[in-house]
C-alpha cells in the first residue's frame, strides 16, 4: 500500500463512518473500482483513528458518564443499546457467509437511502431521555444491522430514533456514542483475525492514514452534528443515488 492510498481510505473511513453514507459499502466500492488493497489489520487501525474522533470530540460528557457510570443514565442507555447489536453482529457473523456481503451492496445502499428519506417525516420534538427505553433498544437493533456492507450505521441509528420523534440533535449526539462500544468491539475482532494471518506492516501509510480517518472523522461528526439543527437526513439520500449506481455496476 502506498502512502497516497493511505491518505485516500483514511479520509474515506474517517467521513463515510460518521456521515450517513456506510463506511463499509464505501470501502468495498473503493477495493473494486480502484482495485485498492485489502488489509485487515490496516482497517483495525482506521477504526482506532475514528474511535479517537469520537472520543475527541465528545471528551466532555464521556469524562462526565466515566464518573459515576453505574448511575450514568446515558451510559446505562448505551449499554442497553449494545445488546441487541452484539447479539445481531454476532449472529450475521456466525451465520451469513461473507461471500454474499458484496452480492447484498445494492440492497444496503437503498436500505440506507430509505432510511435518509424516512427522516424527514419525524417531528423533531421529543426528548431522548424522556422515554428512551423502546427508542434506545430500537436503535441498538438498527445498529446490528447496519453491519451488512451499505447499510449506514449513524443513518441507520438516527433515522431509528426519528421514527419516535426524537430531536435530531439529541438523535446524532447519541448515535455517535452509541458507536463507541461497537468500534471498540469491531476493532478487537478484526484485530484477532489479523494477528492469526501473516502481517507484513508498511508503517507510513498506516501513520497517514490514522491521523486522515481521525482528522476526518472529527469533520464529519462536527459537520453533521451542526447540520441537523437546521435540517434532516434526506438530503443524504440523493448522494446515495451514486454508490447505489456504481454498486449495481461493479456487481454485473
Amino acid at each position: 500500500m502506498t502512502v497516497w492510498e493511505g491518505l485516500f481510505l483514511g479520509l474515506l473511513q474517517g467521513l463515510t463512518e460518521f456521515l450517513p453514507i456506510s463506511s463499509s459499502g464505501h470501502l468495498v466500492l473503493a477495493e473494486k473500482i480502484l482495485a485498492l488493497p485489502s488489509d485487515l489489520f490496516f482497517n483495525v487501525l482506521m477504526h482506532v483513528g475514528t474511535l479517537f474522533a469520537v472520543l475527541t470530540v465528545f471528551f466532555k460528557p464521556i469524562k462526565k458518564m466515566m464518573r459515576h457510570p453505574i448511575r450514568d443514565k446515558k451510559m446505562l442507555l448505551i449499554t442497553l443499546s449494545s445488546i441487541p447489536t452484539f447479539i445481531i453482529a454476532f449472529a450475521v457473523k456466525t451465520w451469513v457467509p461473507e461471500k454474499y456481503f458484496n452480492g447484498l451492496l445494492p440492497l444496503g445502499f437503498f436500505i440506507t437511502a430509505v432510511l435518509l428519506i424516512s427522516t424527514s417525516f419525524s417531528k423533531n420534538n421529543r426528548p431522548l431521555y424522556q422515554r428512551p427505553l423502546v427508542p434506545t433498544l430500537v436503535a441498538g437493533i438498527a445498529q446490528g444491522i447496519a453491519v451488512f456492507p451499505g447499510i449506514s450505521r449513524s443513518g441507520a441509528t438516527i433515522a431509528s430514533l426519528s421514527f419516535f420523534n426524537i430531536k435530531r440533535t439529541q438523535s446524532a449526539d447519541f448515535s455517535f456514542l452509541m458507536s463507541i462500544p461497537v468500534i471498540i468491539g469491531g476493532a478487537a475482532l478484526e484485530g484477532y483475525e489479523a494477528i492469526q494471518s501473516s502481517i507484513v506492516i508498511n508503517w507510513l501509510p498506516l501513520i497517514v492514514g490514522i491521523i486522515a480517518a481521525y482528522i476526518s472523522g472529527i469533520i464529519a461528526i462536527k459537520f453533521l452534528i451542526t447540520l441537523l439543527k437546521h435540517t434532516d437526513l434526506r438530503w443524504f439520500s440523493l448522494y446515495m443515488i451514486i454508490p447505489l449506481l456504481l454498486s449495481l455496476i461493479v456487481s454485473w
